[in-house]
């Protein structure tokens, strides 16, 4: 049985669709639109359903005249992974594109600094733009209205492949570690103490 990713739905408002794009960007729409116009305004790309993602499964789009649903989540993926087989590094990479997402929410909503990718899509927008929703590099889509950024949680633990592709990626990504080594001094027997176990061989 394939490994699935897995979205807890109650952290997804039941009134919003989150698209997560290749590059991180997420984007959050208040109303329904099919997939053709997502992709009308990112060409070359597809968009799928995150929970229709299966390890060693063909990723299927959805067809131009489908709606996203209200509630879940979606991936808008380069055309050149259209109906390959999932691979579980691939899947990590895209869990990890939405775990960072949801970081970056987290860290804006506790008042941290925030990755600039997120930036633009997170600042509150003038009035006159309050019924548009932007992409992280400034794309518009449908006068649908923006809202506060919510990613839901992904669920790794699961699947043992998953979660050490996973953990490969971070360790790739991060610094290479050394442990520092401390000098061990030597024992050094005091002269005295030579001499006294020289006699106690020969008594």
């Amino acid at each position: 049985m394939g490994s699935y990713i897995s979205c807890a739905s109650n952290t997804v408002p039941s009134s919003t669709v989150k698209v997560i794009h290749w590059n991180g960007s997420v984007q959050v729409l208040q109303k329904r639109i099919t997939a053709a116009e997502l992709m009308l305004d990112n060409p070359q790309h597809f968009v799928c359903h995150a929970n229709g993602l299966q390890i060693g499964r063909r990723i299927n789009p959805l067809t131009a005249d489908e709606k996203l649903d209200l509630g879940y989540l979606y991936f808008l993926l380069p055309m050149p992974k259209l109906h390959s087989v999932l691979s579980g590094t691939y899947m990590a990479s895209l869990a990890f594109k939405a775990n960072s997402a949801m970081k970056a929410a987290k860290r804006r909503s506790s008042g941290a600094r925030v990755l600039p990718l997120f930036d633009d899509f997170m600042r509150p927008l003038p009035p006159e733009m309050k019924k548009d929703v932007f992409l992280a590099e400034g794309k518009q889509i449908n006068g649908a209205q923006e809202e506060q950024l919510t990613v839901p949680k992904l669920n790794l633990e699961d699947d043992p492949d998953l979660s050490t592709a996973l953990a490969q990626l971070r360790l790739n990504a991060s610094k290479s570690w050394k442990p520092k080594l401390e000098t061990i001094d030597e024992f050094r027997p005091k002269l005295r103490d030579l001499m006294q176990s020289n006699i106690e061989q020969f008594c």
